[in-house]
């Protein structure tokens, strides 16, 4: 039997609480298409306090249009990893429940996404590994009393998982999800072919083409052009400070354009200070779908 002395005993204990303090808490996400409006994001936050008072809930947005997978997978996209591994990540987005409706768990970076069989998750990570798919089998079959899917299937899969239990016991190994394609950017000689794929509250607007490749075109043609409807744009800058070089005249850049890369590094065009009324999107006509290219420009 070891005995410690009073010093040693309260260091242990001083020690493990500061670990656990400093330990990053996993957290339920919820992503909806429900608004704020009706009572639904409060069933579901209500189902999982009652499971566990202690779980800590966000809410990344209950605005997702109805039944918009493709605007809940570049939210997500864009938020979940900054969340703790071992994050639960919850998308009631065309989740209705019917006898040939799946549910599923997928794992991606040490987080969890609970899900409709939609083609969700092939828009959120189109190289998604099959081995990370698990259809959910608790309270999923249709003989089971499911009247609500977020509550009566996901609910109970996200406190098991939050938890720190294993998919395989909610659930079971899945090889055939539904996938759907994404809009990639074309990459091809000098050229690059974007698209919009999200308008912000802002108005800003969002693409597919990404720092990553365009740093390796401008490598090697260091000019280019930006080009949509009849709008050129030379310059992408790092930042609203590289955008205003004298902030005594800060006003004088309202509603200005400007091109520059989001902070998970794709181009966006804005307006300086812009909003849904007066933002890029309404200004340059830019909606989504919408073209964006970029031309090098080989020097001679």
């Amino acid at each position: 039997m070891v005995i410690l002395d009073n010093f040693t005993f309260f260091s242990i204990l001083f020690c493990r609480k500061f670990v656990n303090q400093n330990k990053p808490m996993p957290v339920i996400t919820l992503t909806t298409d429900f608004g704020n409006r009706d009572y639904r994001v409060a069933l579901i936050k209500g189902s999982l306090l009652s499971g566990d008072e202690s779980v800590m809930i966000s809410e990344i947005t209950h605005d997702i249009r109805a039944y918009d997978i493709e605007q809940a997978a570049f939210m997500l996209r864009k938020s979940y990893r900054a969340f703790p591994k071992g994050s639960v990540h919850m998308v009631a987005v065309d989740c209705l429940f019917h006898p040939q409706q799946k549910n599923l768990i997928y794992k991606v970076n040490e987080h969890y996404f609970l899900t409709a069989d939609n083609g969700f998750i092939s828009l959120l990570h189109p190289e998604f590994e099959l081995e990370e798919v698990y259809e959910i089998t608790y309270n999923n079959r249709f003989d089971d009393v499911v009247e609500f899917t977020p509550r009566d299937i996901f609910v109970p899969a996200a406190l098991h998982l939050i938890k720190g239990g294993i998919p395989e016991i909610v659930g079971r190994k899945f090889t055939t999800p539904v996938r759907l394609s994404t809009l990639n950017a074309a990459y091809k000689d000098k050229f690059i072919a974007g698209q919009v794929v999200h308008v912000d509250g802002f108005g800003n607007v969002c693409s597919n083409i990404s720092r990553e490749k365009f740093e390796e075109y401008q490598r090697v043609y260091p000019k280019f052009l930006i080009r949509f409807r009849n709008h050129t744009m030379k310059k992408i800058h790092h930042s609203y400070a590289d955008f205003i070089p004298d902030w005594s005249k800060e006003k004088d850049f309202h509603g200005k354009p400007m091109a520059q890369f989001s902070e998970d590094g794709f181009l966006e065009i804005l307006m300086y200070k812009g909003s849904s009324q007066n933002g890029a999107s309404s200004l340059l006509g830019l909606k989504e779908g919408e073209h964006i290219n970029i031309e090098f420009i080989e020097e001679k």
